[in-house]
């Protein structure tokens, strides 16, 4: 789960793929373009994954809206 402005976005791994889901949005496939660019599947709005040194994600940055870009951090389930 990443914490975002005003809501809170679920990234979960399902078989070998990543699937996004929030409040009202229904879940979307990410399409990897990189180890850590996806594309939110259906809306091509590009999310990059911040990760750490021994490659665990830090941070999220999504840019849902074009040229609003917002950043959330992990937190505990």
């Amino acid at each position: 789960r990443y914490d975002l402005e005003k809501f809170t976005l679920r990234v979960t791994v399902v078989g070998d793929g990543l699937l996004i889901s929030g409040p009202g949005m229904g879940s979307f496939s990410l399409l990897p373009r990189s180890k850590t660019l996806f594309l939110v599947e259906d809306l091509e709005a590009p999310v990059i994954f911040g990760l750490d040194a021994d490659g665990n994600p830090r941070r999220m940055i999504g840019e849902f809206a074009p040229g609003k870009k917002i950043e959330g951090r992990p937190v505990a389930p």
